[in-house]
Protein backbone atom coordinates (compact mmCIF):
# COMPACT_ATOMS: atom_id res chain seq x y z
CA UNK A 1 0.00 0.00 0.00
CA UNK A 2 2.84 2.39 0.82
CA UNK A 3 4.15 2.00 -2.74
CA UNK A 4 0.86 3.43 -4.04
CA UNK A 5 0.65 6.39 -1.73
CA UNK A 6 1.04 9.95 -2.97
CA UNK A 7 4.51 11.18 -2.12
CA UNK A 8 5.02 14.46 -0.28
CA UNK A 9 6.56 15.94 -3.42
CA UNK A 10 3.47 14.94 -5.42
CA UNK A 11 1.20 16.37 -2.72
CA UNK A 12 3.23 19.59 -2.85
CA UNK A 13 2.83 19.85 -6.63
CA UNK A 14 -0.93 19.29 -6.27
CA UNK A 15 -1.12 22.01 -3.62
CA UNK A 16 0.64 24.46 -5.94
CA UNK A 17 -1.96 23.81 -8.63
CA UNK A 18 -4.92 24.20 -6.26
CA UNK A 19 -3.67 27.49 -4.81
CA UNK A 20 -2.09 28.90 -7.99
CA UNK A 21 1.31 29.17 -6.30
CA UNK A 22 4.72 29.18 -7.96
CA UNK A 23 7.12 26.29 -7.46
CA UNK A 24 9.82 27.02 -4.91
CA UNK A 25 13.14 25.16 -5.18
CA UNK A 26 13.69 25.14 -1.43
CA UNK A 27 10.21 23.79 -0.72
CA UNK A 28 10.53 21.10 -3.40
CA UNK A 29 13.88 19.97 -1.97
CA UNK A 30 12.36 19.86 1.50
CA UNK A 31 9.48 17.72 0.19
CA UNK A 32 12.03 15.19 -1.08
CA UNK A 33 13.84 15.21 2.27
CA UNK A 34 10.57 14.55 4.13
CA UNK A 35 9.74 11.73 1.73
CA UNK A 36 13.03 10.22 2.89
CA UNK A 37 11.91 10.56 6.52
CA UNK A 38 8.78 8.53 5.79
CA UNK A 39 10.74 5.96 3.78
CA UNK A 40 13.19 5.48 6.65
CA UNK A 41 10.36 5.21 9.17
CA UNK A 42 8.61 2.53 7.13
CA UNK A 43 11.90 0.68 6.61
CA UNK A 44 12.52 0.74 10.33
CA UNK A 45 9.01 -0.61 10.93
CA UNK A 46 9.64 -3.53 8.59
CA UNK A 47 12.71 -4.51 10.63
CA UNK A 48 10.59 -4.75 13.77
CA UNK A 49 8.63 -7.71 12.40
CA UNK A 50 9.73 -11.33 12.91
CA UNK A 51 11.03 -11.84 9.36
CA UNK A 52 12.62 -8.42 9.38
CA UNK A 53 14.62 -9.34 12.47
CA UNK A 54 15.44 -12.77 11.07
CA UNK A 55 16.59 -11.77 7.57
CA UNK A 56 17.07 -8.02 7.69
CA UNK A 57 20.20 -6.09 8.40
CA UNK A 58 20.61 -3.33 10.91
CA UNK A 59 17.52 -1.06 11.10
CA UNK A 60 17.85 2.27 9.33
CA UNK A 61 18.43 5.24 11.62
CA UNK A 62 15.70 7.75 10.89
CA UNK A 63 16.95 11.31 11.08
CA UNK A 64 14.48 14.08 11.69
CA UNK A 65 14.44 17.56 10.17
CA UNK A 66 14.86 20.97 11.79
CA UNK A 67 13.38 23.51 9.35
CA UNK A 68 14.17 27.16 9.89
CA UNK A 69 13.87 30.37 7.90
CA UNK A 70 11.98 33.67 7.68
CA UNK A 71 8.24 33.94 8.25
CA UNK A 72 6.01 33.26 5.29
CA UNK A 73 8.32 30.71 3.64
CA UNK A 74 5.89 27.81 3.97
CA UNK A 75 7.63 25.91 6.77
CA UNK A 76 4.38 24.92 8.49
CA UNK A 77 2.72 24.18 5.16
CA UNK A 78 5.46 21.70 4.28
CA UNK A 79 5.33 20.04 7.68
CA UNK A 80 1.56 19.67 7.34
CA UNK A 81 2.10 17.77 4.08
CA UNK A 82 4.35 15.38 5.99
CA UNK A 83 1.71 14.88 8.70
CA UNK A 84 -0.95 14.10 6.09
CA UNK A 85 1.32 11.68 4.24
CA UNK A 86 2.32 9.92 7.46
CA UNK A 87 -1.25 8.61 7.75
CA UNK A 88 -1.51 8.35 11.52
CA UNK A 89 2.17 7.83 12.30
CA UNK A 90 2.75 11.50 13.14
CA UNK A 91 1.73 13.53 16.17
CA UNK A 92 1.53 17.26 15.38
CA UNK A 93 1.67 19.93 18.09
CA UNK A 94 2.32 23.64 18.28
CA UNK A 95 5.38 24.34 20.44
CA UNK A 96 3.32 26.05 23.17
CA UNK A 97 0.92 23.09 23.25
CA UNK A 98 3.81 20.62 23.40
CA UNK A 99 5.61 22.31 26.29
CA UNK A 100 2.32 22.66 28.17
CA UNK A 101 1.82 18.89 27.89
CA UNK A 102 5.38 18.23 29.05
CA UNK A 103 4.97 20.50 32.08
CA UNK A 104 1.67 18.77 32.94
CA UNK A 105 3.33 15.35 32.75
CA UNK A 106 6.17 16.67 34.90
CA UNK A 107 3.71 17.86 37.55
CA UNK A 108 2.07 14.43 37.58
CA UNK A 109 5.46 12.72 37.84
CA UNK A 110 6.41 14.66 40.96
CA UNK A 111 3.51 13.01 42.77
CA UNK A 112 4.97 9.58 42.05
CA UNK A 113 8.14 7.83 43.10
CA UNK A 114 11.05 7.44 40.72
CA UNK A 115 12.74 9.66 38.16
CA UNK A 116 10.24 12.31 36.96
CA UNK A 117 12.05 12.82 33.63
CA UNK A 118 11.88 9.09 32.90
CA UNK A 119 8.14 9.22 33.65
CA UNK A 120 7.64 12.15 31.26
CA UNK A 121 9.64 10.45 28.52
CA UNK A 122 7.83 7.13 28.77
CA UNK A 123 4.41 8.79 29.04
CA UNK A 124 4.95 11.05 26.04
CA UNK A 125 6.80 8.57 23.83
CA UNK A 126 4.13 5.89 24.13
CA UNK A 127 2.63 5.37 20.69
CA UNK A 128 4.50 8.32 19.14
CA UNK A 129 7.04 7.55 16.41
CA UNK A 130 7.10 10.86 14.55
CA UNK A 131 6.71 14.13 16.46
CA UNK A 132 6.02 17.28 14.42
CA UNK A 133 6.41 20.51 16.39
CA UNK A 134 5.47 23.83 14.80
CA UNK A 135 7.07 27.19 15.66
CA UNK A 136 9.76 26.08 18.10
CA UNK A 137 10.97 29.22 19.89
CA UNK A 138 12.52 28.83 23.36
CA UNK A 139 12.24 31.96 25.52
CA UNK A 140 11.33 30.64 28.97
CA UNK A 141 13.94 29.13 31.29
CA UNK A 142 11.56 26.44 32.56
CA UNK A 143 10.87 25.33 28.97
CA UNK A 144 14.59 25.40 28.18
CA UNK A 145 15.60 23.24 31.14
CA UNK A 146 12.79 20.73 30.61
CA UNK A 147 13.48 20.33 26.88
CA UNK A 148 17.19 19.78 27.46
CA UNK A 149 16.43 16.82 29.73
CA UNK A 150 13.36 15.33 28.04
CA UNK A 151 14.53 15.32 24.42
CA UNK A 152 17.60 13.23 25.20
CA UNK A 153 15.30 10.52 26.53
CA UNK A 154 12.84 10.81 23.65
CA UNK A 155 15.60 10.51 21.05
CA UNK A 156 17.01 7.51 22.93
CA UNK A 157 13.62 5.81 22.53
CA UNK A 158 13.82 6.31 18.77
CA UNK A 159 11.37 9.19 18.45
CA UNK A 160 11.84 11.15 15.21
CA UNK A 161 11.48 14.94 15.41
CA UNK A 162 10.45 17.28 12.60
CA UNK A 163 10.15 20.88 13.72
CA UNK A 164 9.83 24.39 12.28
CA UNK A 165 11.36 27.55 13.67
CA UNK A 166 12.27 31.09 12.66
CA UNK A 167 15.59 30.59 14.47
CA UNK A 168 18.64 28.44 13.59
CA UNK A 169 19.23 25.78 16.25
CA UNK A 170 22.51 27.31 17.42
CA UNK A 171 20.71 30.58 18.20
CA UNK A 172 17.88 29.05 20.25
CA UNK A 173 17.50 30.59 23.71
CA UNK A 174 20.37 32.94 22.89
CA UNK A 175 21.10 35.21 25.84
CA UNK A 176 18.81 33.17 28.07
CA UNK A 177 19.39 32.56 31.76
CA UNK A 178 21.66 29.54 32.42
CA UNK A 179 21.90 28.88 28.67
CA UNK A 180 24.86 26.45 29.04
CA UNK A 181 22.40 24.01 30.63
CA UNK A 182 20.31 24.20 27.44
CA UNK A 183 23.17 23.51 25.04
CA UNK A 184 22.77 19.69 25.26
CA UNK A 185 19.35 20.13 23.60
CA UNK A 186 21.00 21.90 20.65
CA UNK A 187 23.59 19.12 20.45
CA UNK A 188 20.80 16.52 20.38
CA UNK A 189 19.12 18.42 17.53
CA UNK A 190 22.29 18.34 15.44
CA UNK A 191 22.89 14.67 16.26
CA UNK A 192 19.38 13.47 15.38
CA UNK A 193 18.11 15.99 12.80
CA UNK A 194 19.18 17.44 9.47
CA UNK A 195 19.04 21.23 9.64
CA UNK A 196 17.29 22.70 6.59
CA UNK A 197 17.22 26.43 5.88
CA UNK A 198 14.37 27.71 3.72
CA UNK A 199 16.08 30.80 2.37
CA UNK A 200 14.68 34.23 1.64
CA UNK A 201 12.38 33.32 -1.22
CA UNK A 202 9.28 35.33 -1.95
CA UNK A 203 6.84 35.80 0.91
CA UNK A 204 3.51 35.53 -0.90
CA UNK A 205 1.56 36.66 2.14
CA UNK A 206 3.58 39.86 2.40
CA UNK A 207 3.15 40.66 -1.28
CA UNK A 208 -0.60 40.03 -1.19
CA UNK A 209 -1.09 42.07 1.98
CA UNK A 210 0.88 45.01 0.61
CA UNK A 211 -1.00 44.90 -2.67
CA UNK A 212 -4.47 44.44 -1.19
CA UNK A 213 -4.10 46.68 1.86
CA UNK A 214 -5.40 46.06 5.36
CA UNK A 215 -8.64 48.10 5.35
CA UNK A 216 -11.48 46.56 3.34
CA UNK A 217 -14.79 48.39 3.04
CA UNK A 218 -17.93 46.35 2.52
CA UNK A 219 -19.84 46.81 -0.73
CA UNK A 220 -23.60 46.43 -0.51
CA UNK A 221 -23.22 45.05 2.99
CA UNK A 222 -21.10 42.13 1.76
CA UNK A 223 -17.64 41.31 3.01
CA UNK A 224 -14.92 42.19 0.50
CA UNK A 225 -13.60 39.14 -1.34
CA UNK A 226 -10.04 40.40 -0.89
CA UNK A 227 -10.47 40.31 2.90
CA UNK A 228 -11.49 36.66 2.78
CA UNK A 229 -8.62 35.94 0.39
CA UNK A 230 -6.10 37.44 2.81
CA UNK A 231 -7.41 35.25 5.64
CA UNK A 232 -7.12 32.23 3.35
CA UNK A 233 -3.48 33.19 2.75
CA UNK A 234 -2.77 33.33 6.46
CA UNK A 235 -4.44 30.01 7.20
CA UNK A 236 -3.04 28.05 4.24
CA UNK A 237 -0.25 26.58 6.36
CA UNK A 238 -2.26 26.06 9.56
CA UNK A 239 -6.02 25.44 9.30
CA UNK A 240 -7.72 27.76 11.84
CA UNK A 241 -8.92 26.35 15.13
CA UNK A 242 -11.21 27.75 17.82
CA UNK A 243 -9.20 29.08 20.73
CA UNK A 244 -10.20 30.69 24.01
CA UNK A 245 -7.77 33.27 25.37
CA UNK A 246 -7.80 33.46 29.17
CA UNK A 247 -8.32 37.00 30.45
CA UNK A 248 -8.54 37.41 34.23
CA UNK A 249 -11.13 34.72 34.83
CA UNK A 250 -13.02 35.14 31.57
CA UNK A 251 -12.33 34.04 28.00
CA UNK A 252 -11.95 35.76 24.65
CA UNK A 253 -12.88 33.33 21.83
CA UNK A 254 -10.95 33.72 18.57
CA UNK A 255 -10.26 31.76 15.41
CA UNK A 256 -6.53 31.06 15.55
CA UNK A 257 -3.95 30.00 12.98
CA UNK A 258 -0.34 30.21 14.10
CA UNK A 259 0.23 33.83 15.09
CA UNK A 260 -2.92 35.03 13.30
CA UNK A 261 -6.33 35.51 14.91
CA UNK A 262 -9.79 36.45 13.68
CA UNK A 263 -12.90 37.58 15.52
CA UNK A 264 -15.97 39.81 15.14
CA UNK A 265 -15.47 43.47 16.02
CA UNK A 266 -18.59 43.29 18.18
CA UNK A 267 -16.88 40.75 20.46
CA UNK A 268 -14.26 43.34 21.34
CA UNK A 269 -16.32 46.52 21.25
CA UNK A 270 -19.92 45.66 22.21
CA UNK A 271 -19.09 43.25 25.03
CA UNK A 272 -17.73 44.19 28.45
CA UNK A 273 -14.06 44.17 27.46
CA UNK A 274 -11.15 46.17 28.78
CA UNK A 275 -7.51 47.01 28.36
CA UNK A 276 -6.35 43.53 29.45
CA UNK A 277 -8.42 41.81 26.73
CA UNK A 278 -6.64 43.80 24.06
CA UNK A 279 -3.22 43.18 25.64
CA UNK A 280 -3.80 39.42 25.79
CA UNK A 281 -4.94 39.46 22.16
CA UNK A 282 -1.83 41.38 21.10
CA UNK A 283 0.35 38.86 22.95
CA UNK A 284 -1.37 35.90 21.28
CA UNK A 285 -1.27 37.20 17.70
CA UNK A 286 0.89 39.30 15.41
CA UNK A 287 -1.92 39.90 12.93
CA UNK A 288 -5.63 40.18 13.79
CA UNK A 289 -8.52 40.07 11.34
CA UNK A 290 -11.48 42.11 12.60
CA UNK A 291 -14.87 41.29 11.07
CA UNK A 292 -17.74 43.75 10.65
CA UNK A 293 -16.46 47.03 12.09
CA UNK A 294 -19.26 49.63 12.09
CA UNK A 295 -19.33 53.40 12.79
CA UNK A 296 -18.85 54.26 16.46
CA UNK A 297 -22.33 55.31 17.48
CA UNK A 298 -22.04 54.29 21.13
CA UNK A 299 -19.32 55.96 23.16
CA UNK A 300 -18.34 52.74 24.98
CA UNK A 301 -17.64 51.09 21.63
CA UNK A 302 -15.52 54.05 20.56
CA UNK A 303 -13.59 54.03 23.84
CA UNK A 304 -12.75 50.33 23.48
CA UNK A 305 -11.72 50.80 19.87
CA UNK A 306 -9.35 53.59 20.90
CA UNK A 307 -7.75 51.26 23.47
CA UNK A 308 -7.43 48.50 20.87
CA UNK A 309 -5.74 50.79 18.34
CA UNK A 310 -3.39 52.24 20.97
CA UNK A 311 -2.21 48.81 22.14
CA UNK A 312 -1.77 47.41 18.63
CA UNK A 313 0.06 50.57 17.57
CA UNK A 314 2.43 50.48 20.52
CA UNK A 315 3.08 46.75 20.08
CA UNK A 316 3.64 47.07 16.32
CA UNK A 317 0.86 44.63 15.40
CA UNK A 318 -1.01 44.24 12.11
CA UNK A 319 -4.76 44.88 12.04
CA UNK A 320 -6.72 43.75 8.97
CA UNK A 321 -10.23 45.18 9.03
CA UNK A 322 -13.53 44.34 7.35
CA UNK A 323 -15.47 47.60 7.81
CA UNK A 324 -18.64 49.32 6.67
CA UNK A 325 -16.85 52.66 6.25
CA UNK A 326 -13.41 54.18 5.83
CA UNK A 327 -11.44 55.15 8.98
CA UNK A 328 -12.31 58.85 8.64
CA UNK A 329 -16.01 57.99 8.84
CA UNK A 330 -15.84 55.82 11.97
CA UNK A 331 -16.62 58.69 14.34
CA UNK A 332 -19.35 61.28 13.90
CA UNK A 333 -18.41 64.91 13.25
CA UNK A 334 -18.94 65.92 16.84
CA UNK A 335 -16.35 63.44 18.09
CA UNK A 336 -13.81 63.56 15.24
CA UNK A 337 -11.59 66.05 17.06
CA UNK A 338 -11.57 63.93 20.20
CA UNK A 339 -10.40 60.90 18.25
CA UNK A 340 -7.86 62.67 16.07
CA UNK A 341 -4.96 60.65 17.49
CA UNK A 342 -6.74 57.36 16.84
CA UNK A 343 -7.48 58.34 13.24
CA UNK A 344 -3.86 59.40 12.78
CA UNK A 345 -2.63 56.06 14.11
CA UNK A 346 -5.10 54.15 11.94
CA UNK A 347 -3.83 56.02 8.89
CA UNK A 348 -0.29 54.96 9.73
CA UNK A 349 -1.29 51.37 10.53
CA UNK A 350 -3.09 50.98 7.19
CA UNK A 351 -0.09 52.16 5.17
CA UNK A 352 2.18 49.87 3.14
CA UNK A 353 5.13 51.20 5.13
CA UNK A 354 3.57 49.90 8.36
CA UNK A 355 2.98 46.47 6.82
CA UNK A 356 6.55 46.29 5.53
CA UNK A 357 8.00 47.40 8.87
CA UNK A 358 5.99 45.09 11.12
CA UNK A 359 5.37 42.02 8.97
CA UNK A 360 8.35 40.10 10.34
CA UNK A 361 7.93 40.94 14.01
Amino acid sequence: MNRCRVTILQAYEQLLQRQSMSRDKGQAALALRMDQVLHDLNTRTSHHGFFGRLFGGKPTLTRGVYIHGPVGRGKSMMMNLLVEAAAGQARRLHFAEWTAQLHELMAQARNNQGDPIAHVVSSFAGGTRLLCVDELEVRDITDAMLLARVMKGLFAKGLVLVTTSNTPPDQLYEGGLNRPLFLPFIQEIHHHCDVVFLDNGEDYRRRHLQEAGVWHQRIGGKQAQEYQSLWADWTAENPPISRQLAVQGRVLPVASSGRAARLPASRLLAEDRGNMDFKILSQAADIVFLDGLTPMIQRDHARRFVMLVDIFYEQGKLLVVDAEVQPKDLFDDQENLGFARTLSRLTEMTSTDWVAQHMDK
